[in-house]
C-alpha cells in the first residue's frame, strides 16, 4: 500500500482478525443556499391527521402552499426592526371533509441569515376575506422557530369526537425544477384574476405572446418572462397559476385553465401593476398581446 495515505480504518468480516485499510472518503464541501434562494424555494406542506376515540387513523389531508417570494424592502425602510427580514408569506386555510371541518392559519418569515420563524394559529371560523380575513375564537397564536427545517405539529382543541392533529412541514423546491426562461410566451386560457381583498378583477381572460397585458376594473397588469421597463421580477409563475403583488402589498393571483408552465417547473416573471390605470367596469377588460415590449402601448398602460 505505498503511496495510498491512510486515514482510517473498518473492521470487517471477511475473516478474523483482517482489518481492511481505506483513504478517508471525501464529500463535496457544500453550497450554502442564500436567503434570497430560499425565498424562492420556500413552500409549507400542510397535513391534517384525523382519528377516531380508539385511535385508529379514519382521514388523512395534505396540501402544498408555496411560499411568496416576495421581498420586504419596503417594510424595512417603514420600519427599521424589520430590517432583519428578508421575506414573509401568509396562509388561512380552511378544509372539510365528512364529520369534521377545520381552519387555521401560519406564518412564514425568512431572516438574512436563512433561518426561519414561524406562527401559527386555529379558530372555529373565519371572519372577513382575503387579507382582511381573520380566525374566529383563535386558540393564541404560537411562534416557533423551524431550525433545521423541522415539522410542527399540534391537536385541535375545539374537536372532542375525534382526535384532528395538524403538522406543518416548511421546505425547498428542488433547484431542477426552477426555470429560467427567456423567448418564451406566457398563454392564459380562460383565465381567472383576483386579489388578496376577495375582489375578481377580470374573468374569461385569453392571451398569448411573450409580452402580455390586461386592464381591469381593479387596474392594469403587464406580465413577461423577459425584462421590461418598469417592472420588477416579482412574480412566481408554477403550473397554471401566477402570483405577485402589487402597490400596498397587495397580493394577485392569476388562475388559467391551462398549464402556463409544465407541471413540476416553476419560473419567475417580470410584473408591472399599476392601480390607477382601470377599465371602466368588470365587463370591459382590454387584453394585448404579443413579442415586443410594444404591447403595452396598446393596453392601458
Amino acid at each position: 500500500m505505498d503511496g495510498l495515505k491512510v486515514k482510517r480504518k473498518i473492521q470487517t468480516g471477511l475473516a478474523s482478525g483482517i482489518i481492511l485499510c481505506l483513504p478517508e472518503a471525501g464529500f463535496a464541501k457544500p453550497t450554502k443556499i442564500n436567503a434570497e434562494e430560499v425565498c424562492k424555494r420556500f413552500e409549507i406542506q400542510e397535513e391534517i391527521l384525523v382519528f377516531d376515540k380508539e385511535g385508529a387513523l379514519t382521514d388523512f389531508l395534505t396540501k402544498i402552499r408555496g411560499g411568496s417570494g416576495i421581498s420586504r424592502s419596503k417594510d424595512r425602510k417603514k420600519d427599521p426592526s424589520k430590517d432583519d427580514i428578508v421575506c414573509q408569506n401568509s396562509n388561512m386555510s380552511g378544509q372539510s371533509a365528512e364529520g369534521f371541518e377545520v381552519h387555521f392559519s401560519h406564518d412564514w418569515t425568512v431572516k438574512k441569515n436563512g433561518t426561519i420563524q414561524g406562527k401559527y394559529n386555529q379558530g372555529t371560523g373565519v371572519i372577513g376575506r382575503g387579507k382582511d380575513s381573520k380566525l374566529q375564537n383563535p386558540m393564541g397564536e404560537v411562534t416557533i422557530d423551524a431550525t433545521n427545517f423541522q415539522s410542527v405539529s399540534w391537536s385541535s382543541p375545539f374537536h372532542k369526537d375525534q382526535k384532528i392533529v395538524f403538522r406543518l412541514t416548511p421546505r425547498l423546491k428542488d433547484a431542477k425544477n426552477s426555470a429560467e426562461i427567456s423567448k418564451f410566451p406566457i398563454v392564459l386560457s380562460n383565465s381567472v384574476i383576483f386579489d388578496g381583498k376577495g375582489r375578481l378583477w377580470a374573468a374569461s381572460v385569453d392571451a398569448s405572446g411573450e409580452y402580455i397585458c390586461f386592464s381591469a376594473a381593479q387596474g392594469t397588469v403587464s406580465l413577461s418572462f423577459n425584462e421590461f421597463k418598469g417592472a420588477s421580477k416579482t412574480a412566481r409563475v408554477e403550473g397554471n397559476t401566477v402570483r405577485f403583488k402589487g402597490p400596498e402589498d397587495l397580493s394577485i393571483v392569476i388562475k388559467s385553465d391551462e398549464f402556463i408552465l409544465p407541471s413540476g417547473m416553476y419560473a419567475d416573471a417580470f410584473v408591472k401593476v399599476d392601480l390607477g390605470r382601470k377599465s371602466d367596469n368588470i365587463n370591459s377588460n382590454h387584453v394585448s398581446s404579443g413579442d415586443k415590449p410594444s404591447t403595452f402601448d396598446k393596453c392601458v398602460n
